[in-house]
C-alpha cells in the first residue's frame, strides 16, 4: 500500500509540473502498453455590448502512446493535431496543424522513492505562420478567460529534465520535484526573424494525508522565465508565476466527492529595447486567477460510471485595459470498459461568463464536447 501511495505521489509530482499536457506526463508503472486518442470540440461565442460577435471553433485530436521499456522504466509519446476557425462578422480565419512530437521516459529509483525523467520535443508541428490570418487566430486562443486545448501549433527543438522524490512522514505523504526545459529557436511567423523562446523551471512541492474516507492534498508550483530572444536580442520576458492548490476528496464504494480550490499569483512581464536590452515596460498582460471546482463520481454499474463537475475560474485585471472576467463550467462525463482491454469516455461542458475593458462588456459562452477511447495491450 505505501508503494503504490508513493507510486501516485511521483505521479502528482509530473502532472503538476506538466499540467499542459496531462497524459503526457503520466506514470504507469507496473501497467501493460497502452494508447489513446480522443475528440475534442471547443465552440465559443464573444458576444460584446458594442461591435461585432465574434466564434472560435476548434477541435482538437490528442494521441498518446505508453511503452514499459522494463521494470520502473517506461516511455511516453505524445502528438496533437488541432483546427482552428475564428469568424469575426462574417471574416474567417484558420490555422490548422500538428504540435511538437513529445517523447518522454521516465524512471524510479530506490523502491520508488525518486523518479528521473527526461524528454524531448521533436519540431513536428506547423511554423512560418501568415502575419494576416494565422497570427489573429493565434492571439484570439491567448486570451485567459477562454478554454482551449491547443493554444499553440509548431514549436522548436526542445527538451526537459525532471527529478522528483516522495517519502512517508508518519501519516503525511510529502513530495516535490523540479523540472528544467529548454525550447529552442524557431520562425514563428512568415519574414520574422529566428525567434527563441526562453527557457523556464518549475518547482513544486506537495502533501497529502488520508483519514478515514477522506484525502487531503496541498501543493505549490513556482514557474520561472528567462527572456525570449529575437535574432540573438533579448526581447521579452514572461512574468514568473506561482500556483497554490488545496484540495479534498471523499472515496466510497459506489461514489466519491472532491474539491479543490487554485489561486495563481502572476509577477509582471518585461519588454525589451532590442539594441540595448534594457528593460522599457513591465506590466500584466494576465491577472491573478482565483479557480474553485468540484466533482464527483458515480458507479452506475459494474461497467460505466458517471462524473458530473462544476467550477468557477475569477480573472483579476491586467495592466493592458482587460478588466475582471469570470467564467462558470458545468459538465459531466460518461466512462465504460469495452471488454478487458478497451475503455470509452463521452464527455459535455457548458461554459458561460462575462469580459470586459471598463468600457466594453464581452458576454461569454462556450461547449466542449469530449470522446476518448482507450487501449491496453
Amino acid at each position: 500500500m505505501e508503494t503504490k501511495r508513493t507510486i501516485c505521489a511521483l505521479a502528482l509530482v509530473i502532472l503538476l509540473i506538466l499540467p499542459s499536457v496531462a497524459a503526457y506526463g503520466q506514470i504507469s508503472f507496473g501497467q501493460p502498453a497502452s494508447g489513446s486518442t480522443g475528440v475534442v470540440f471547443t465552440s465559443w461565442k464573444l458576444t460584446p455590448d458594442i461591435g461585432p460577435e465574434a466564434k472560435i471553433t476548434q477541435l482538437w485530436i490528442p494521441m498518446d502512446g505508453y511503452v514499459p521499456l522494463k521494470d520502473n522504466l517506461e516511455a511516453r509519446v505524445y502528438l496533437a493535431n488541432g483546427s482552428t476557425n475564428l469568424d469575426v462578422a462574417g471574416t474567417e480565419l484558420d490555422i490548422s496543424g500538428l504540435s511538437n512530437l513529445n517523447i518522454q521516459f521516465s524512471q524510479s529509483l530506490n523502491d520508488d522513492q525518486w523518479l528521473i525523467s527526461a524528454g524531448i520535443g521533436l519540431p513536428a508541428g506547423k511554423k512560418k505562420l501568415s502575419l494576416s490570418a494565422e497570427k489573429a487566430v493565434l492571439e484570439a486562443l491567448a486570451q485567459s478567460f477562454l478554454d482551449f486545448p491547443m493554444r499553440r501549433y509548431g514549436e522548436g527543438f526542445g527538451f526537459n529534465l525532471l527529478v522528483g522524490t516522495a517519502r512517508q512522514m508518519g501519516e503525511i505523504m510529502l513530495s516535490g520535484g523540479a523540472m528544467y526545459q529548454y525550447l529552442g529557436s524557431y520562425e514563428p511567423y512568415e519574414g520574422v526573424d529566428e525567434y527563441d523562446p526562453g527557457n523556464n523551471l518549475n518547482i513544486n512541492a506537495a502533501a497529502e494525508t488520508k483519514r478515514d474516507l477522506i484525502t487531503w492534498t496541498a501543493s505549490a508550483i513556482f514557474a520561472s522565465y528567462q527572456a525570449d530572444q529575437n535574432a540573438g536580442q533579448k526581447v521579452f520576458k514572461q512574468g514568473n508565476h506561482l500556483n497554490l492548490i488545496l484540495g479534498g476528496r471523499w472515496s466510497g464504494e459506489r461514489s466519491a466527492y472532491g474539491g479543490q480550490i487554485r489561486y495563481m499569483i502572476r509577477a509582471r512581464n518585461s519588454w525589451y529595447e532590442a539594441a540595448t536590452e534594457t528593460v522599457i515596460q513591465r506590466l500584466k498582460l494576465y491577472g491573478n486567477e482565483f479557480e474553485l471546482s468540484v466533482d464527483a463520481a458515480f458507479k452506475l454499474n459494474p461497467s460505466w460510471q458517471l462524473r458530473p463537475m462544476a467550477s468557477l475560474r475569477l480573472i483579476e485585471e491586467n495592466e493592458l485595459g482587460i478588466g475582471n472576467s469570470h467564467l462558470f463550467t458545468f459538465g459531466a462525463s460518461a466512462a465504460t470498459n469495452l471488454g478487458d482491454q478497451f475503455g470509452l469516455e463521452l464527455g459535455i461542458k457548458y461554459l458561460s461568463g462575462q469580459a470586459g475593458d471598463g468600457l466594453i462588456d464581452v458576454d461569454l459562452s462556450g461547449l466542449q464536447i469530449t470522446t476518448g477511447l482507450t487501449a491496453s495491450f
